[in-house]
């Protein structure tokens, strides 16, 4: 699966054309002056029946594609002040 960056202005400007993109299954990471903000993933419609063998690996899959999209400093804690500038 594609993973593709973004920064915040070009999502304002081509926000429908990515949502397009992250329906389709490509996930987007979302930047601010290069610093990850954001993560849009693909939905998953809502099981109607108990998730089957294929639900379950395609969802340990997009966990596992987001965690390696994780950086240190995302994992950082940051002081309360920090957070709140």
């Amino acid at each position: 699966m594609a993973t593709m960056d973004v920064g915040v202005r070009e999502l304002k400007d081509r926000l429908s054309e990515i949502l397009d993109k992250a329906a389709s299954g490509e996930i987007v990471r979302v930047t601010d002056r290069g610093v990850p903000k954001a993560l849009i993933v693909p939905q998953t419609p809502a099981p109607t029946a108990p998730l089957d063998g294929d639900h379950l690996r395609r969802s340990r899959e997009l966990m596992a594609q987001y965690s390696r999209l994780q950086t240190p400093d995302d994992t950082t804690p940051r002081p309360a002040a920090t957070l709140a500038a």
